[in-house]
């Protein structure tokens, strides 16, 4: 664990609560677990029966982050 960017996060956040006045109303303040999120979801085609009304998306498995 790198002190520096933990810091770092927690002053970015108290920064963020003050200024959009969450202070207080923690059910306002919701969590994400970055690893659930896919980077690249576009489809190139899709192939399926005529009647078919929903279908699982097939993605790259791309998990890759940005890290600033």
């Amino acid at each position: 664990m790198d002190i520096e960017k933990l810091a770092k996060y927690f002053m970015v956040l108290r920064s963020l609560v003050t200024e959009h006045c969450l202070q207080g109303k923690p059910n306002t303040i919701w969590n994400i677990d970055e690893t659930g999120m896919q980077l690249d979801v576009s489809l190139k085609f899709v192939l399926a029966e005529k009647q078919i009304t929903s279908l699982h998306s097939c993605t790259s498995g791309n998990r890759e982050r940005d890290d600033q």
